[in-house]
């Protein structure tokens, strides 16, 4: 009977303390994270984690600051909890402060590799934007959805790591660096908020598969996620580098990519400053997977241009995409190559 109790206890647990403290030290060592193992929530999604956040912290009215354009599915998690959601515009450092507006109830960045235009919020910024936080009165939700994949320098430290104040909520997921479908995201949060957010993670039900839980954590400690997150690293910049070359070859009159020094997908823009639906939508009907940069705008389009993805294709299918681009785009048959 003693030993029956004991099972059921087990799998009573939300989050299971051996992920966590694997999280725990893999995020110390690769991101410069600052964290306690019970201060982390394993999480069935990353957007699960994102309506964690809304729910516990938002409440009807608050002005959350965004970036624009940025990740809708944020957004939208905190629109549905009642929130005046704001666009704050980015310049070629990331998102830019808003000196002039009063601090925000919440500011959710992408500073690692900004969604969608890839780019990395220096250390300056990242001071500045911390500075931006009212202790006790501002949260900021750091998404690192791709953190393991930089190709020309070393990473970033985390925001999350340069906090004093206990403002910032760290957030990553297991999607990107190995499969999407392993539905397992997990979410850093201050210790002010640990105990409050766990049992609303309960309450919620947003709690994840505690066998894939168990399967990560031996994944982990046996040295093969590490491994792993090397090999695609490799991988994902040879793709990178073969997508930006074949722009460059077949689309240079037309296109001009900005090639991240991370991440798993990079812009290319019109050099006439065409809009860029009707495009998406010529390719799209084509056969090539393409997203419109206008799409991820929270206000009105300033930015227009095409999202492409690397990381997914072969550099082979990378090299036939970009030919059909290329006839679709200028008229003319692209050469192989």
């Amino acid at each position: 009977r003693s030993a029956l109790r004991r099972r059921f206890n087990d799998q009573t647990v939300v989050n299971r303390p051996s992920l966590r403290e694997a999280l725990r030290d893999y995020l110390e060592v690769s991101r410069g994270v600052h964290a306690e193992a019970d201060h982390i929530l394993i999480l069935p999604a990353a957007q699960a984690a994102l309506t964690l956040i809304a729910a516990t912290v938002i409440a009807p009215g608050d002005a959350v600051w965004t970036e624009d354009p940025g990740y809708p599915g944020a957004a939208a998690a905190f629109r549905a909890a009642g929130a005046d959601v704001v666009g704050v515009r980015l310049d070629p450092w990331g998102m830019m402060r808003m000196r002039e507006a009063r601090a925000p109830k919440l500011i959710f960045t992408t500073p690692s590799h900004q969604h969608p235009t890839g780019r990395v919020m220096p250390v300056a910024r990242r001071t500045e934007l911390l500075a931006a936080a009212e202790p006790g009165k501002t949260w900021i939700v750091e998404d690192d959805y791709d953190g393991e994949f930089h190709y020309d320098s070393r990473p970033m430290p985390a925001l999350q790591g340069l906090d004093r104040e206990g403002r910032v909520l760290y957030l990553g997921t297991f999607a990107k660096a190995m499969t999407a479908d392993i539905r397992i995201g997990y979410l850093v949060v201050p210790p002010s908020l640990a105990q409050t957010m766990e049992i609303a993670q309960r309450h919620l039900g947003l709690i994840a598969s505690v066998h894939v839980q168990e399967a990560l954590t031996d994944f982990m400690a046996d040295g093969h996620f590490l491994a792993h997150v090397r090999r695609m690293r490799r991988i994902y910049r040879a793709r990178r580098d073969h997508l930006a070359a074949a722009l460059a070859r077949q689309l240079a009159p037309v296109l001009t990519a900005e090639v991240p020094p991370g991440g798993m997908q990079l812009i290319a823009r019109f050099k006439d400053g065409a809009a860029d639906q009707n495009a998406v939508s010529r390719l799209v009907a084509a056969g090539v997977e393409v997203r419109a940069l206008s799409s991820l705008a929270l206000q009105r389009p300033r930015d227009h241009g095409l999202l492409l993805g690397f990381a997914a294709w072969r550099e082979n299918e990378i090299g036939a995409a970009v030919r059909t681009m290329a006839n679709c785009l200028t008229g003319k048959r692209a050469a192989r190559g």
